[in-house]
């Protein structure tokens, strides 16, 4: 497919983090709180490539419209109608997705997703899906799209129904002609097996009653970077292509409104998803933000399972403590906001269900491995009113016709003291995090020097980075109900 160039930094040295990705000098980043924008762009994007368009996704539906409202544009938004249209002018289309193995107990449709795809013009259009059985624990849960190796897109979003979403997260839609969430995106996992959606092609069909079912809201954080970044992110997806086809590791800048950042990628991929080596870079690149921090600590993800013991492995959870307990030695204002669902997606009764929530508690408070134990150990007479008043956890919820319904997390992002950010496809539990079970990729982004605005921070002056402030005030907003119509 390509050949791969060197990823090293200036001089040969070994980059950041032990990343694949040097750090990259003033790039524009921009980013997406909920699925609307984001796929806004994204649809506008692939209408503008010109010479090819990588995605990879753990989930996708071709039939997803990409726009919502009324009009010929809109109509035009399918995806298998964007792709089609390019491929058709000549702009060459390599899909990668995860290829869900009967042993793996998750049914996504992918081969018939794949036949679909290729069969929309073959000669440009290729779709690969990996692994043929192999591991059959873990997945490909990057979720990427990249434009003529410009613009890259990353972050928590596949591009498959239930993921498009805007601030509002109406949990009824009632407004059969001028839908919002037309059939299958009309969804609500808790109830209804996933697999269910994953069948239909026939994005008009609804899949359940949405007179008697509230939806499920997808709350959810995507970016996107240009220059060198983007093409980071191409270098990342050719690795994975050429491996699915047993090859080798051998492999325009965009005008894009945003902010100007400096940004490395980071990722997690090992020998079975398509890297050389075992690569954990995403995991060094949360350890590091966080042991460095000074003021706060913003988290939204899907999960958040660790240790401050043995198992499980990865130990993000004892960063946090480590660092509130060295804040509250010093008597230093510092404050964790955590934000993650109510509970896991799907049947409450099930015991996976049961076992990621019981997982979850054990991290945060229960037991002798927890995050309060563990700062209650090396704090005297700390007791869980001292804890609270530096580590604070909250879900989300919306309130509708159908009274109400949890909006569901999705993010996978941390924004460290105004100043730097990771946003991408890692959740915070051990497939995620290890580098030698789910391929993820993220990126951190560091506002630029000369992109600063003037707040306060304590009560004292402080210099913000646009990209991590405006992101951050941004979600705050939206969940307090501070955004219009809200």
């Amino acid at each position: 497919m390509y050949h791969l160039d060197n990823r090293k930094g200036a001089e040969g040295e070994a980059c950041r983090f032990n990343s694949y990705a040097p750090e990259r000098q003033k790039v524009r980043a921009k980013w997406y709180v909920d699925g609307k924008d984001a796929f806004q762009d994204i649809a506008l994007a692939i209408s503008l490539a010109k010479e090819e368009i990588f995605i990879a996704d753990w989930c996708l539906h071709p039939t997803l419209y990409l726009l919502r409202g009324d009009g010929k544009e809109v109509a035009d938004s399918r995806l298998d109608i964007l792709l089609k249209k390019k491929a058709s002018q000549g702009v060459r289309i390599y899909i990668l997705l995860w290829n869900e193995t009967s042993l793996a107990g998750l049914n996504l449709n992918t081969k018939k997703t794949k036949n679909y795809l290729k069969s929309l013009y073959p000669k440009n259009i290729y779709v690969k899906t990996h692994p043929k059985q192999y591991p059959v624990e873990w997945s490909h849960h990057q979720k990427l799209v990249v434009i003529d190796q410009s613009i890259g897109f990353l972050g928590g979003l596949d591009m498959c129904y239930g993921r498009w979403d805007d601030y509002k997260h109406n949990i009824t839609d009632m407004n059969h002609s001028h839908s919002k969430y037309p059939g299958n995106d009309y969804q609500n996992p808790n109830y209804h097996a996933y697999y269910k959606y994953a069948d239909k092609l026939d994005s008009f069909t609804d899949v359940i009653d949405r007179e008697y079912s509230t939806r499920q809201a997808w709350h959810d954080i995507h970016c996107s970077v240009t220059g060198l970044a983007a093409k980071d992110c191409s270098f990342n997806f050719v690795e994975r292509w050429n491996f699915s086809i047993n090859g080798s590791k051998d492999s325009k800048e965009n005008k894009n409104e945003g902010f100007l950042c400096n940004a490395q990628l980071v990722r997690s991929l090992c020998k079975w998803s398509g890297s050389p080596r075992d690569e954990q870079s995403v995991y060094a690149a949360y350890l590091h933000l966080i042991d460095n921090a000074k003021h706060y600590i913003y988290i939204e993800n899907q999960y958040f399972i660790g240790s401050t013991s043995d198992l499980p492995k990865n130990v993000i959870p004892e960063y946090i403590a480590r660092k509130v307990v060295e804040k509250m030695k010093a008597k230093e204002v510092f404050r964790v906001i955590i934000v993650v669902p109510s509970h896991p997606e799907g049947d409450m009764a099930a015991s996976t269900t049961q076992q990621i929530m019981k997982y979850s508690y054990n991290t945060i408070k229960n037991g002798p491995n927890s995050m309060f134990s563990y700062i209650k150990k090396h704090v005297t007479g700390a007791t869980d009113k001292d804890i609270e008043n530096y580590i604070f956890f909250c879900t989300l919820r919306n309130y509708g016709f159908a009274v109400t319904e949890h909006i569901y997390v999705h993010s996978k992002m941390m924004i460290v003291d105004d100043y730097i950010t990771i946003i991408g496809s890692a959740n915070i539990n051990d497939r995620s995090m290890l580098g030698t079970r789910d391929s993820e990729i993220a990126v951190v982004i560091q506002d630029h020097p000369t992109s600063v605005i003037h707040t306060k921070m304590n009560g004292r002056h402080y210099k913000s980075g646009k990209f991590a402030h405006s992101l951050r005030i941004r979600c705050w907003r939206e969940h307090l109900g501070l955004l219009p119509s809200q």
